[in-house]
């Protein structure tokens, strides 16, 4: 039967152990603050891109808004006070009915007809 043998071994050796390794330390250290740095970075795009779509959507509220005046406003003004303003855009002055159409900016094109009675 084998029995049991301890090893004689003197005092100032070393044991048998791993040793320490701190460049395993800083290594690991290394890694969690780039995936640190990786989280803080997302969260901040994330951030920025919830705050470009608030702004996105007070801007298209706005335009939509600013729209809404412009046609409550084209529905209010008559055709009587467009005319002028059609025969200085053709850089005539005189009635509405005596202007020239091709010189008139398309979007007074269906108020000039209107007004004029002749298309």
């Amino acid at each position: 039967m084998n029995g049991y043998r301890a090893r004689s071994t003197a005092s100032w050796r070393v044991s048998d152990a791993r040793p320490f390794r701190p460049q395993l330390l800083l290594a690991a250290f290394a890694v969690v603050g780039v995936l640190l740095m990786e989280v803080w970075q997302c969260s901040t795009v994330a951030s920025l891109s919830e705050q470009v779509g608030g702004a996105t959507l007070r801007l298209q509220r706005a335009t939509a808004g600013l729209d809404l005046t412009r046609a409550q406003l084209d529905r209010a003004s008559s055709r009587a006070s467009l005319g002028p303003m059609a025969s200085a855009s053709c850089g005539r002055k005189g009635r509405a009915s005596e202007t020239r159409h091709e010189g008139v900016d398309r979007a007074l094109y269906p108020f000039i007809v209107a007004s004029s009675g002749k298309p």
